[in-house]
């Protein structure tokens, strides 16, 4: 039992280690571009990307380590589904705050002009939606994957892309 909690203290600690590590070089990244004169609207991407990198690296990390293997070992099923409920539920919450509070963040962590933050808040409305949906596409791709079925979300995938594609030629 105390081995259990000396590995979720360990845990714990790579979790707060890596946040203020990717805070850190997002920081360091939003300054340096302003030092050496990129173009706004391209290190507002930037800047923006970098967050949602951010938040949806810890979703991908979680899939990879714990949901993938709990599929192929046949796991209780109940568990990985309470899981996958929770990590989406709590990505959700996180998405939806970060939205509603975009502004303000996007100027403490950047202390760029206002023209920066619009931009960055623009544009990062869009990532984190964009990502979100990726990522539920890629657990839904990585269960029929375990399960077998390889060529099942290849095909909806090419239906997906068909079917956008169209809209852009209209």
């Amino acid at each position: 039992m105390k081995k259990r909690y000396e590995n979720l203290g360990a845990l714990a600690l790579m979790i707060c280690i890596t946040c203020i590590a990717q805070v850190v070089t997002l920081m360091k990244s939003s300054v340096v571009a302003g030092i050496f004169g990129t173009e706004i609207e391209m290190d507002a991407y930037n800047f923006a990307n970098s967050i949602t990198s951010f938040l949806f690296g810890f979703i991908s990390s979680s899939i990879t380590t714990i949901v993938i293997p709990c599929y192929v070992h046949k796991k209780d099923r109940n568990n990985v589904d309470t899981f996958i409920t929770v990590l989406y539920g709590c990505m959700l919450t996180i998405t939806v705050f970060i939205i509603l509070f975009r502004y303000p963040l996007i100027e403490i962590f950047s202390g760029r002009e206002a023209e920066f933050v619009n931009i960055a808040c623009y544009i990062l409305v869009v990532l984190l939606f964009a990502n979100y949906f990726f990522s539920v596409s890629n657990i839904t791709a990585a269960y029929f994957q375990c399960n077998g079925k390889y060529n099942t979300p290849k095909i909806i995938n090419l239906f997906f892309f068909c079917n956008s594609s169209s809209r852009v030629i209209d």
